[in-house]
């Protein structure tokens, strides 16, 4: 059977902005087909509505459409549901913040057959890594969790700097660690420079979940 990735809202989002999700979904489909949770498609939806710097709304809700139509719907079960509640009330006890979104795909992570959950989220990421720690989950997760800057690193090496600079620069609100790592506005571009930015900001959460984050600074883990 063909395994799952698993992706957030954010990182769904932030590559629609960029005209990228085709691309994206090329390049994951070796981690597994692409999937997101059924609430996805009204709360990015919603979200691509309510966003005032989208300048070209009707093109990033294309392709948000284009997206939807190639990647697998997951609905959680009665036992992932349950799972992601204890592992918010887990992370509520320890002071922590772990949103529904992002408990309900940890959740599906460790319970099912899911080679990948990449987020945009980096503080979720080491909330993650302590909560699962507590609910001795963190192995079914080890090595599993993949961050924006991750993917792409990926897309770098899949499309080339030039390409990938110009769709991250022409949206320079979408991410602000991928416009500083681009140097949009800057003439001082270099793929290296490009790589070095990328790979501080992956160590950055690597300190704070290191089991938890894929192993390597892209996705050559898979």
């Amino acid at each position: 059977m063909l395994r799952t990735t698993l992706l957030d809202n954010d990182i769904v989002l932030k590559v629609c902005r960029y005209l990228l999700a085709g691309k994206l979904l090329e390049t994951l489909s070796r981690c597994g087909k692409s999937a997101v949770l059924g609430s996805a498609k009204f709360v990015l939806r919603h979200r691509i509505g309510r966003s005032p710097g989208l300048a070209d709304k009707a093109r990033v809700t294309a392709e948000l459409e284009a997206f939807l139509r190639a990647a697998s719907v997951v609905e959680p079960g009665e036992a992932e549901v349950l799972l992601a509640a204890d592992l918010q009330e887990r992370a509520q006890l320890l002071g922590l913040a772990l949103d529904t979104g992002e408990s309900i795909l940890l959740a599906v992570l460790v319970q099912r057959d899911v080679s990948l959950l990449a987020t945009g989220d980096k503080r979720g990421i080491a909330v993650a890594e302590v909560v699962l720690e507590q609910q001795s989950l963190l192995t079914a997760a080890e090595g599993k969790v993949a961050c924006l800057e991750q993917l792409a690193a990926e897309l770098l090496r899949s499309i080339g700097p030039e390409v990938l600079r110009a769709k991250i620069c022409a949206d320079c609100d979408a991410d602000k660690s991928l416009t500083i790592c681009f140097s949009c506005g800057s003439d001082a571009f270099s793929e290296a420079s490009v790589s070095a930015g990328l790979t501080s900001y992956v160590n950055a959460v690597r300190t704070t979940a290191p089991r938890l984050l894929v192993q390597s600074d892209d996705l050559s883990a898979f």
